[in-house]
């Protein structure tokens, strides 16, 4: 975290005086936090003297903090913490990551809020995006890598930025339609991935296909970036422009639409609602939703469908796979193109949006009472 040495010279104010504070209290927890993770890993870490040591860094920096009426009194979950995001735009875990004490603490650069309505239904999301991390999850820390990727409190969506750029897949779409060379090749790898699919859809009709879901996401990018070369973009307003668009695309599927669905679902006043859901049927109906209320529902699909994850969220995709290719197996002589001699669920990319977003619904308990309460 100490990358400078601050000349001192400069902070000469109380708001320069309080991010120079704050800086250090950072730079000292971490050293406490790595510190006990150490011991812990030795056998030889003490959680009392941890937490102590914890909170007196936050006193201690609770009182150097600069304050225009009278100090309140230090209480550390709403009041430090909710200073800390006030100030800083810090958001901070610190409890039991699996059975050890964990830490970290990140910074907003996005911090957006938006009502959402399904099925008549509406709820309030904030979506938070933290960058500028530090500290870990123990386990995490232990093996050699930052593995947290967000979490939920209340209406508040809390999403970590980890991923490096050059992994990132609309930034990596964007590189490889924009140079002919790398869309050649990305074009023979869908063919050689697409011919592995249809075998692997004979034996397992409902099988994550990767040709498939490589084809979905050229197919989407292609429109979204044909769709803006007609505006005139210079090369570099055209990237910049291409990556906003998907990235809102995709937080409006993952975030707006799919955890605001949870949060309907959680409503008790809400049509079909019940404390008895299990994790995987929570996120079947989430993931309804993400494709349901997209713009681009293949884009949806083949980002957050077609992937493998954690066995509540990879169960509920299988769902929704079967549940496509029943329908598209009623409705076939509805899909243009179609060879009915093939298996179908490589030929989803024939479905039109249209009817991709009719087939989630037609398994959709709630839109079911939607429709049926008119």
């Amino acid at each position: 975290m100490m990358m400078f040495q601050h000349n001192l010279d400069y902070v000469n104010t109380p708001d320069l005086a309080d991010v120079h504070n704050y800086y250090l209290f950072l730079n000292d927890v971490e050293r406490l936090i790595y510190k006990y993770y150490r011991e812990k890993s030795l056998g030889v870490a003490s959680d009392s003297k941890y937490y102590n040591d914890y909170y007196s860094l936050c006193i201690d920096l609770w009182h150097k903090l600069h304050w225009e009426s009278s100090k309140s009194l230090f209480f550390y979950e709403k009041g430090f913490e909710g200073e800390l995001f006030k100030r800083f735009g810090a958001q901070t875990f610190t409890g039991k990551g699996g059975d050890q004490i964990s830490f970290f603490v990140g910074h907003s650069v996005i911090n957006n809020s938006q009502t959402i309505e399904q099925y008549g239904g509406q709820a309030k999301i904030t979506y938070i995006s933290l960058d500028n991390v530090i500290g870990n999850i123990y386990p995490h820390w232990y093996f050699g890598f930052f593995g947290v990727g967000g979490w939920a409190i209340e209406n508040q969506v809390i999403q970590i930025r980890t991923v490096p750029l050059n992994n990132n897949s609309s930034l990596r779409a964007f590189n490889r339609l924009i140079d002919e060379k790398e869309r050649e090749k990305w074009l023979g790898e869908i063919k050689e991935k697409s011919v592995k699919d249809n075998s692997i859809a004979v034996s397992n009709p409902y099988a994550i296909l990767e040709g498939l879901s490589e084809r979905l996401k050229y197919q989407c990018y292609s429109q979204i970036l044909d769709s803006m070369k007609q505006l005139n973009y210079d090369a570099r307003e055209l990237k910049i422009h291409f990556l906003s668009s998907v990235g809102d695309l995709l937080v409006n599927a993952t975030v707006y639409n799919h955890e605001g669905r949870h949060l309907l679902d959680s409503y008790k006043d809400y049509p079909d609602n019940t404390e008895m859901f299990t994790s995987e049927e929570r996120e079947f109906r989430a993931k309804i939703s993400e494709l349901a209320f997209s713009k681009y529902p293949k884009l949806a699909f083949a980002e957050g469908i077609l992937r493998q994850e954690d066995p509540a969220h990879e169960n509920a995709n299988k769902r929704i796979i079967k549940g496509v290719v029943d329908w598209m197996e009623k409705n076939i002589k509805t899909i243009k193109d179609i060879d009915t001699s093939q298996p179908l669920l490589p030929q989803l990319e024939l479905l039109t949006e249209e009817q991709l977003v009719r087939a989630v619904r037609s398994f959709d308990p709630l839109y079911a009472i939607y429709i049926e309460n008119g």
